[in-house]
């Protein structure tokens, strides 16, 4: 077979090189496509061409959010707005299915038209059609419902099993499968319209490998495309050989993306994100682009939509470069790859990674340089500090929050920042139904104040730089004291601990999630008449604030074989203007919307509010002053991969003080032991 396979390998690549006339041999374009670049191509999936990749055109459908779809007998069926649609391939001569105006019986979209809740078991998740006309369902629990063409009911049928989607079937009913893999494989059933019921045996039984994590797939003629977290891969069905076909992040679709079907022109159907796609290769650019590695951990092979954006949006716009994501299941093997001196050339860095501990043994490139060449690119002051490492500058993140706690300054004075002591002394003064620090659930347990208060001081006892930590000192037993005072959450228990507070001395914000960075800050410091004041974290550092970076944190190897393109890329993700969660990290956006924070109303605006909706508040010039005085104050970002191990063993720990087994010097020392030989082997 491997013999085979290299004659194969030499002769495409003979014929790709006798090519002269913008064809590839024997895997050419059909007759009318020339193959220019960028031009849509047909060829028939896994057999070996050179010089294509894919690509991704959504479909404009002129309807809502495709909530499920099908292929059947080259017509796209799919679901919005709450109707039956059918359309040709390429997305024309979209129309409401007669009959199926509204579906029946007890169907149900996502979401529902009238905007009422569902039983997520309840909506569709698939749909096929037969060769007379019959149109399946199935939804979420496996449960199917078969109409007839005009619409009218003929059956339902409970699925044998968790079903996963329905599989076209030519000159035949459809077949369903199962999401359960047995011994045997991924069992396939067929329907029965004259039992009108689904098989109780299965019909065929298709084996994907386990090293596939699929969604979901569809038959290609004796091979199967599988739909993986990742993107789709070629299976033999014979040999169970694996191809990967195409990757999500180079056709910018999600990891929730749901395969379809294959087209007459070997094009592939695939839905995501509410849109269907068609996934077609074009022929490659002739100048070939540098590569560049980006490495990440995933859990499960989830790549985050951000991810995805960035990396096709770049490698569509550069000329010179592309982005190749390569992702790792675990931690193990990509230290492995990183000792054996396969360095990626970038990495995403955001949690599992141990970046502190990568980032002092030197692994890390430093960003200063780069972004002091190009001032428009600068980074909001406080920003740029809390992804420091020092005076080193080895991460960045594209969008922000900052999260900490305010009060009214009648009662928690009108200073920023506080230690125990001063909480503590203010606490006392007020009545017994207020609680001290209100979390956003409003919980009061020793488990949500040692997430609160010490998870965002944490960075202050370790030293990465020189491998040293410093839980045996007086301050970090302080945090101990502090947190003892709260009830722990009974095991198996879920929520407060304690009745809920009619109020907080201090109450936990994130500003910065959504709706721009100023709004509810203006709103809640209106409410007080000014007097809402930043006390951020209790402790003697007086932490005001910490960062939170809302979008991926990317990184630069010291490895990297292309430094200029790594920050080429960086640079581009900063400008992408991805804010689902956050604000942008740039001090020109900070500016912008701070002049439009503080901005009069304009004639629009004063027309809609006296329409009866609320007017926004223009922010003024002392608010402006005082919320970037907290800004600035910002040190440090939310806690790292490492930072969670060090909080394991203090939570490990620290229950024999809290219970008085142990006094507090002893279980710090204990802790100051186990951090200390983490620590150094870390670094």
């Amino acid at each position: 077979m491997k013999k085979l396979i290299a004659c194969a390998l030499a002769a495409a690549l003979l014929l790709a090189s006798c090519a002269s006339d913008g064809s590839d041999g024997a895997n050419s374009a059909p007759s009318g496509n020339s193959a220019e670049a960028g031009e849509v191509t047909a060829q028939p999936i896994g057999e070996l061409s050179f010089g294509y990749e894919w690509a991704a055109e959504a479909l404009d459908l002129s309807r809502g959010e495709v909530t499920a779809a099908g292929l059947a007998d080259g017509k796209l069926l799919y679901i919005a707005d709450g109707s039956l649609y059918s359309a040709d391939t390429d997305g024309t001569d979209s129309s409401q299915v007669a009959g199926f105006a509204e579906l029946p019986g007890d169907i149900q979209l996502f979401p529902r038209p009238d905007g009422t809740s569902f039983e997520q078991k309840g909506f569709i998740t698939d749909i096929a059609e037969d060769s007379a006309g019959n149109v399946y369902f199935l939804n979420g629990s496996g449960k199917a419902e078969v109409f007839g063409s005009a619409g009218s009911p003929l059956f339902s049928a409970e699925s044998v099993g968790w079903s996963g989607g329905l599989l076209e079937a030519s000159g035949a009913e459809p077949l369903v499968y199962s999401l359960s893999q047995n011994p045997g494989g991924i069992p396939l059933y067929e329907f029965d319209l004259k039992a009108k019921a689904i098989g109780k045996s299965p019909f065929r039984s298709v084996s994907v490998p386990d090293t596939l994590s699929w969604r979901s797939f569809v038959l290609y003629g004796e091979d199967a495309l599988v739909c993986t977290a990742g993107g789709i891969t070629l299976l033999n069905l014979k040999t169970s050989e694996t191809t990967d076909i195409v990757s999500f992040t180079d056709v910018a679709l999600s990891d929730s993306t749901r395969i379809i079907g294959v087209g007459a022109n070997a094009e592939i159907f695939a839905l995501s994100e509410g849109t269907l796609y068609t996934l077609s290769r074009v022929r490659k650019a002739e100048t070939p682009k540098t590569e560049l590695t980006l490495a990440m951990l995933t859990s499960g092979g989830w790549v985050p939509p951000q991810v995805n954006r960035d990396v096709n949006n770049f490698n569509q716009a550069s000329s010179d470069y592309k982005i190749k994501l390569v992702t790792y299941s675990d931690r193990v093997k990509l230290n492995t790859e990183i000792i054996s001196g396969n360095i990626p050339d970038l990495m995403v860095v955001d949690s599992p990674l141990p970046f502190d501990s990568f980032a002092a043994k030197g692994l890390f490139e430093d960003l200063n340089p780069f972004f002091d060449s190009e001032p428009e690119a600068a980074l909001i002051p406080a920003v740029k500090r809390a992804m420091s490492s020092g005076d080193k500058l080895y991460r960045v993140t594209s969008s922000f929050s900052i999260l900490t706690f305010a009060g009214d300054s009648a009662e928690v004075g009108a200073e920023a920042g506080w230690t125990f002591g001063e909480m503590l002394e203010r606490a006392s003064k007020l009545p017994d139904d207020t609680g001290i620090l209100g979390g956003w659930g409003g919980s009061e347990s020793r488990e949500a104040m040692s997430e609160f208060v010490l998870g965002q001081n944490l960075d202050t006892f370790i030293d990465w730089e020189n491998a040293e930590v410093s839980f045996d000192s007086p301050d970090f037993r302080k945090y101990l004291e502090f947190i003892k005072g709260y009830p722990s959450i009974p095991e198996g228990s879920v929520g407060n601990v304690s009745p809920p507070k009619s109020r907080f001395l201090a109450s936990r914000y994130m500003y910065g999630m959504s709706g721009g960075l100023f709004s509810r800050y203006i709103q809640q410091d209106n409410e007080l008449s000014g007097r809402l004041t930043f006390k951020g974290f209790p402790g003697e550092a007086k932490t005001i604030g910490v960062l939170w970076a809302n979008s991926t944190s990317f990184a630069v190897t010291s490895a990297c074989k292309d430094k200029a393109g790594a920050w080429a890329f960086i640079r581009s993700s900063l400008f992408a203007g991805n804010f689902e969660m956050g604000v942008s990290v740039l001090q020109s956006e900070f500016d912008k919307s701070a002049a439009e924070a503080m901005a009069q109303l304009s004639e629009d605006e004063v027309s809609t509010a006296q329409n009866g909706a609320e007017p926004r508040t223009p922010m003024t010039g002392a608010q402006l002053d005082k919320f970037t005085a907290m800004m600035n104050s910002v040190e440090h970002t939310l806690g790292s991969a490492a930072d969670s191990v060090i909080q394991g063993i203090i939570s490990e720990e620290a229950g024999a003080y809290y219970e008085g087994q142990k006094s507090a010097e002893e279980v710090c020392g204990i802790i100051q032991s186990r951090a200390s030989i983490y620590v150094s082997e870390q670094s």
